[in-house]
């Protein structure tokens, strides 16, 4: 049908399916009752004459300024509104124009009409979200239901921002543990939920993805991630958001590698970034182009000089004027620094690290970042504990320093940082740094929470709950959605104050406890009998806390002036537990544990110390060693606690001291001392040259362990005993006369230093000399063949004897079988320059230590607690506890609800921390981070992972650089241990001020031979060989370049034993200039190619 005539009707509406005859090109209604035409009047798409003069019509619909093909329109006398009216009366094309004016104003009222009323919550505005109803025979019936329009909570999910909606696709459901590929939408308009049923070939299921929006062709790109099959990919999805159809792309050029926590973004229009990622057995730090307007994208790699940032996933990125900035990320660690590169010169594109100051984000990683107004911003991520992080950071970019040409010379100023060849450290020029700013964020903790920037640089945040609209935030996992959105801007952000708590520096060991106590243990979910005695309470606990607590009260009212005794202090889940429990001897499967110094040295280096967040107090809390293990740092306590539960476990007599220590020691200090490495080589040559001089062994040397043991004493212990008891109530009276005296004259210690006294501080230097709180180990002699008892610093790995100690005063010791309280006048307090001594460790006296359970041997019981907790305890090999031990422990809260009220029988608790277990290649890392570096006196050393991914490419494991100065600035000497190199270089050691010299050491199976090469550059250079490894027989060969040569030789047929040549002056330098022009040339000719 082309040609419809109502004309001259009594017509008062017209049905909708008119608008679907589209070979409709001229239509007759005039001299009608119409009121109203159909909305659908839009799809007359052919129409090009419409007479509807004289009806009763109040407007035209809208839709109807599509009609492209309409040229004459005739609605006179009709009851028309203006503008409406006066524009009908125009011009065809203006009246068109309007109505499609007239259609967008319509539809933006009916979006305000159906966009929920937000809630205003500082400066974010609060939605609940919706979901859309169905019909009778489809609903949203769950997780199980494929038409179910709720995002379920899920991990490794994307979610991008784009053309007013929010996309989420892809990740793991929490629920049920599987990956998907589902696609969820939801308008920013409407605020509804739906899940998009699309057409054409969709995305297989995967997580770790990343995504970008294409504003210009209305579609969502996702690239890579990790499959079913744990299989990394590297193909390329586009979703149209026109037609609902999902499309696997096929782009031209050089595909990046398979990769899973990349992170893409658009540079312009036309081109978006890849940066970064995961692959099989490494990291990547490249950067791809995605042309997004070629008709098939394409992928290329541009090149890219200067200092790139390090491999690396999960970072942040983001674009700003042709500027690409890449923020923080994880490795082996969890990174923080920030790069710029600048894509305005394509050929010529520079990484450059931005130098930074002020208060700057901590590590981080899985953050969103953005441009704002001249600022950069960080907001949200995951901190190095995998603890969500609640802030927002900004960075001023207007800041002169913060420019292209600054961040290249701050770039090349911090490469010149390295030792010259006379072995003095040149200062970088000095530049100026971009100020971080901390914002205040407004959120409150939500542990199921997203969030996304938009273009106009607003944050999206989607989270479950909210208490300002009254929904839970805590639901059963399987009924979790995200059913709460809020925006905010970032420009309404205002700068955080600051109080005194967060000026202080990050206390890691705080911030570890804080996330462990706020998840109450949810790493260990997958163990539930080790999470189980870490957050619960046993009934044999809660009856020790009881008497421990009743031991306390008795203390402290007999000895008033004396320190409150730390013994039951709260563990990393915020539960107390009475300290000796805290030990658990074990025995790793390590046999470098097993000897005393080693094991020492071994918590020195694998743990790093932290120090405690106030000198004279005691720490908040006291975690199980076996997260200080795993958290790889630790304060004294920790450190003190995990050694003694090593050496406990492979049969010394070792317990926890605390007391009170200096400040180098207190914080780490030992610039004043000599390197350990230095002090072993001491002593190595000391006793070298004492059996040298008592003629060897024989005349003086070592007595060895096997003599004939000293006979017998039949004398009576019993006797012995008493004896003892008599003379120590004889001198009862004088005694206790003592002990008052030094309570008074410790109480006089203690307080605080007389204001005004200048001369008693300026003596001093330390405020806290002798109330600086520390913790050590002793091992006593007896056990192990231990001479002697000794002390043991767990930071340092130094020992001292008990009489010739740095520490000052001594309050208690404990261990897995006891707690005992040190009553020993003169050696419980410190005071300023005071030392350690005369403190006897007869523990079985009571005149001397107090202790919290009597009739307990010390050694024994922890022996046994050691050798029998694994099989009471029920653990196996992946640690777990059989369903005895777990059924003893309840719920922290709930403490003691079964203990039995008329037992008066009071037992050491077993230890409620699980077995310490530590992996191979953590042990094989040895220190924090694969590197340790620690300052002595003009010296310092370095440690490096020995294997594993943190280990050093050319195999260095130590170096120990020693200086002139106590600066260290000026090097007189560098040595380098190296292992595992192809090379077999084992040892190289140089001296910068002797012209550089260099020396080194190679192990049996080197090229050629080699042993030892001494150099000298330019001058000589001399070598010694295996001689067992060459058939010639060199021994040896001295160089003196260009003059000289000579050989040695050995076990030769034709008995050549020295070989010279000289060299002739003139002819060798004619030769070495030759050589070097032929170089010169090479390195040309290499460079233009």
């Amino acid at each position: 049908l082309t040609f419809l005539n109502f004309e001259n009707n009594m017509l008062t509406s017209l049905p909708d399916e008119m608008g679907a005859m589209v070979n409709l090109t001229r239509l007759d209604l005039s001299n009608n009752q119409l009121t109203v035409l159909p909305k659908t009047f839009g799809g007359l798409v052919g129409l090009t004459k419409m007479e509807v003069n004289n009806n009763k019509l109040g407007a035209l619909p809208a839709s109807m300024g599509h009609l492209k093909q309409l040229r004459e329109l005739d609605c006179r006398y009709n009851l028309l509104k203006e503008p409406g009216k006066g524009k009908s009366e125009g011009p065809i094309a203006g009246f068109l124009e309007f109505l499609r004016e007239e259609e967008q104003r319509l539809k933006q009222e009916e979006i305000e009409r159906l966009k929920p009323i937000p809630t205003v919550n500082g400066s974010y505005c609060e939605y609940r979200m919706k979901i859309e109803p169905k019909g009778q025979n489809i609903g949203n019936g769950g997780p199980s239901d494929p038409t179910d329009d709720r995002p379920y909570l899920r991990t490794g999910n994307s979610l991008t921002c784009g053309a007013n909606h929010l996309f989420v696709f892809g990740g793991m459901l929490n629920y049920e543990q599987r990956k998907v590929n589902d696609l969820y939408m939801t308008n920013l308009d409407r605020m509804v939920w739906t899940r998009k049923d699309t057409h054409g070939e969709r995305p297989i299921e995967r997580d770790g993805h990343c995504t970008v929006f294409d504003p210009v062709r209305k579609r969502l790109l996702v690239f890579g991630g990790r499959s079913i099959q744990k299989k990394r990919l590297n193909d390329l999805f586009q979703y149209d958001l026109k037609s609902n159809t999902w499309t696997k792309l096929a782009p031209e050029g050089n595909l990046p590698a398979p990769r899973e926590f990349g992170n893409m973004v658009l540079l312009d229009d036309n081109t978006a970034v890849l940066f970064g990622g995961k692959g099989s057995g490494q990291r990547y730090n490249d950067l791809h182009f995605l042309d997004l307007s070629h008709p098939k994208t394409n992928w290329s790699q541009p090149i890219i000089s200067g200092s790139a940032p390090s491999p690396r996933q999960e970072v942040a990125l983001t674009v700003d004027s042709g500027k690409i900035y890449v923020h923080a990320g994880r490795n082996n660690f969890i990174l923080e620094d920030l790069f710029m590169l600048d894509t305005s010169d394509q050929r010529n594109m520079t990484w450059a690290e931005v130098p930074t100051a002020g208060r700057q984000p901590q590590p981080c990683y899985g953050h969103l970042m953005c441009v704002s107004n001249g600022k950069l911003y960080t907001y949200g991520g995951f901190d190095e504990l995998g603890g969500q992080i609640i802030k927002c950071f900004a960075l001023d970019l207007t800041v002169s320093s913060a420019g292209t040409e600054d961040m290249l010379s701050a770039a090349a100023s911090i490469s010149q940082r390295r030792t010259s060849m006379s072995g003095i450290m040149t200062a970088p020029r000095e530049v100026k740094k971009a100020e971080w700013t901390e914002m205040d964020c407004e959120l409150a903790f939500n542990e199921n929470r997203i969030c996304v920037f938009s273009p106009e640089s607003i944050v999206h945040v989607l989270q479950v709950g909210s208490r300002a609209l009254g929904l839970a935030t805590h639901v059963p996992t399987a009924d979790s959605f995200w059913d709460v959105l809020k925006h905010a801007e970032l420009s309404d952000f205002k700068v955080k104050e600051l109080q005194a708590e967060d000026r202080k520096p990050v206390n890691g060991k705080k911030m570890r406890v804080k996330h462990a106590t706020t998840s109450k243990g949810k790493e260990l979910k997958e163990q539930p009998a080790i999470r189980n005695r870490i957050i619960g309470i046993s009934p044999k606990e809660f009856k020790m806390l009881e008497y421990v607590n009743n031991f306390r009260s008795q203390f402290v009212e007999l000895y008033p002036k004396r320190r409150p005794l730390m013994l039951d202090p709260p563990n990393e889940c915020g539960v107390r537990k009475f300290v000796c429990t805290t030990v658990r001897p074990t025995k790793l499967a390590y046999s470098e544990l097993y000897n005393l110094d080693s094991c020492c040295e071994f918590v020195a280096t694998y743990l790093e110390y932290e120090k405690l967040e106030s000198p004279i107090l005691y720490p908040e809390s006291v975690p199980s060693p076996y997260s200080v293990m795993d958290w790889q740092g630790g304060d004294c306590f920790d450190m003190a606690i995990t050694l003694c539960s090593l050496l406990l476990g492979v049969g010394f007599d070792a317990y926890v001291c605390v007391g009170y220590a200096p400040k180098h020691l207190t914080e780490y200090d030992q610039s004043e001392l000599m390197c350990t490495v230095l002090e072993k080589e001491a002593a190595a040559k000391a006793a070298a040259r004492a059996a040298e001089g008592g003629g060897g062994v024989k005349g003086g040397g070592a007595a060895s362990k096997y003599k004939v043991k000293d006979p017998i004493r039949l004398d009576s212990e019993f006797e012995r005993e008493m004896a003892a008891k008599a003379a120590a109530e004889a001198a009862k009276a004088a005694a206790e006369e003592r002990a008052k005296e030094a309570e008074e004259q410790a109480a006089v210690e203690v307080e605080e230093p007389v204001l005004g006294d200048e001369e008693l501080e300026e003596e001093e230097g330390d405020e806290y000399d002798g109330k600086r709180v520390h913790a050590w180990v002793v091992v006593l002699a007896g056990k192990r063949e231990v001479p002697e008892s000794i002390f043991i610093e767990p930071t340092t790995a130094r020992k001292y004897p008990v009489d010739a100690s740095p520490y000052q005063g001594l309050e208690c010791i404990w261990n897995s079988a006891n707690y005992w309280v040190n009553m020993q006048p003169g050696t419980v307090l410190g005071a300023p320059g005071k030392v350690l001594s005369g403190v006897d460790f007869s523990l079985k006296n009571s005149d001397k230590w107090e202790a919290v359970l009597e009739g307990v041997d010390p050694f024994e019981a922890a022996i046994r607690d050691g050798e029998g907790g694994t099989a009471k305890d029920g653990e196996g090999a992946d640690g777990g506890e059989g369903a005895e031990g777990a059924d003893h422990y309840g719920d922290g809260e709930d403490k003691g609800g079964s203990a039995d009220p008329d037992s008066s029988v009071v037992e050491m608790p077993p230890s409620w921390v699980p077995k310490l277990r530590i992996s191979r290649e953590n042990f094989d890392t040895m220190c924090p981070r694969g590197q340790k570096i620690t300052k002595f006196s003009k010296c310092t050393h370095e440690i490096f992972a020995v294997f594993g991914e943190c280990s050093r490419w050319d195999g260095l494991t130590q170096r120990l650089s020693m200086f002139t100065d106590k600066a260290c600035t000026i090097k007189e000497e560098e040595r380098e241990t190296y292992l595992r190199r192809r090379d077999k270089l084992s040892e190289r050691t140089t001296y910068p001020l002797k012209s550089s010299a260099k020396v080194e050491r190679f192990e049996p199976g080197s090229a050629f031979g080699i042993r030892e090469v001494y150099t000298v550059p330019d001058k000589e250079r001399a070598m010694h060989f295996y001689t067992s490894a060459r058939l010639d027989g060199l021994v040896t060969r001295h160089e003196v370049f260009g003059q000289k040569m000579t050989e040695t030789f050995s076990g030769r047929d034709d008995n050549l034993v020295y070989r010279s040549v000289t060299y002739d002056p003139v002819e060798t330098a004619k030769a070495m200039a030759a050589a070097e022009q032929a170089a010169a040339a090479a390195a040309a000719a290499g460079g233009r190619q």
